[in-house]
């Protein structure tokens, strides 16, 4: 009556060995061939190449146009604040 359940056991623990083994050898190959690192490494390369290339597009636009640097439009936008606040007295922005 058993003898069904010793054959099938050993079916499962040669399946789950198989698959095991099959883990091993993946692991073992993305450590020898660096998959991970090389893949990270090409990503942060491209990210790299991306942001640089949209610095060179901002800073092509900035000069085509004549356009100000943000510390030269972070103080304008502070100035007209400013102006709001003591001349035209708009309503959230009043001196604390």
């Amino acid at each position: 009556l058993f003898s069904g359940f010793k054959t099938l056991g050993g079916g499962v623990l040669g399946v789950t060995g198989n698959i095991g083994d099959f883990l091993v050898s993946i692991d073992e190959f993305i450590k020898k061939n660096d998959i991970f690192g090389k893949s990270v490494q090409g990503v942060i390369d491209f990210i790299g190449k991306a942001v640089n290339a949209f610095k060179d597009f901002a800073e092509e636009i900035k000069d085509k146009f004549d356009l100000p640097d943000l510390d030269t439009i972070k103080e304008s936008v502070k100035d007209f604040l400013n102006i709001l606040k003591e001349k035209i007295k708009v309503p959230g922005l009043e001196s604390s």
